[in-house]
């Protein structure tokens, strides 16, 4: 019998194992390096063995980013167990809205993202000369978000080659808000 998949809150003992599922992703360029701090983390457990994780953090006042979403082993639902588990920590942070960027955006799409025509990878190309200006996003906040992320992606060596989608769901604080 499998032991039961369990997501909660990163701990410091947990960044090791967060880093070293983290490592073949960013050697084959499918993660950006970043520094991991537990309270940015949600883990995936099978028993006492982390299985995945995910960054979920704050970009503007309304939105969180989900990022480095990593999993020992693809097709067993621990991703989108990770991502519906920050989903509910956005919400209960009463954040309305979590983006993500992906070069596998059929994933989010299958978790309920819905892909956005403005990419800050676009927006950071127009500011240096690499690229015709995009057309913002008529969302106030998420165009604030993707502005803000595309000062990260300015930065990035990747930049040129960057296919990244900008993928968007709303939460739940959301959802009242409309009701």
């Amino acid at each position: 019998m499998k032991p039961a998949l369990t997501v909660r809150a990163a701990r410091s003992a947990d960044i090791r194992a967060i880093e070293a599922l983290m490592a073949p992703e960013v050697r084959a360029g499918k993660l950006l390096p970043r520094r991991v701090r537990a309270e940015d983390f949600l883990v995936a457990c099978a028993g006492r063995r982390l299985v995945g994780a995910v960054g979920v953090s704050a970009v503007t006042g309304h939105t969180a980013e989900l990022g480095s979403l990593v999993v020992a082993r693809r097709g067993l639902g621990i991703g989108r167990a990770l991502v519906e588990a920050a989903m509910a920590e956005a919400s209960a942070r009463g954040l309305d809205t979590v983006i993500a960027l992906s070069d596998a955006p059929e994933f989010f799409e299958r978790c309920g993202f819905e892909r956005a025509a403005d990419t800050p990878w676009l927006r950071a190309r127009a500011a240096i000369g690499l690229g015709a200006a995009v057309a913002l996003h008529t969302d106030a906040d998420l165009g604030a978000a993707s502005s803000a992320r595309s000062q990260v992606c300015a930065a990035c060596d990747r930049l040129a080659a960057c296919r990244q989608s900008l993928l968007v769901r709303r939460t739940t604080v959301m959802a009242r808000s409309h009701a």
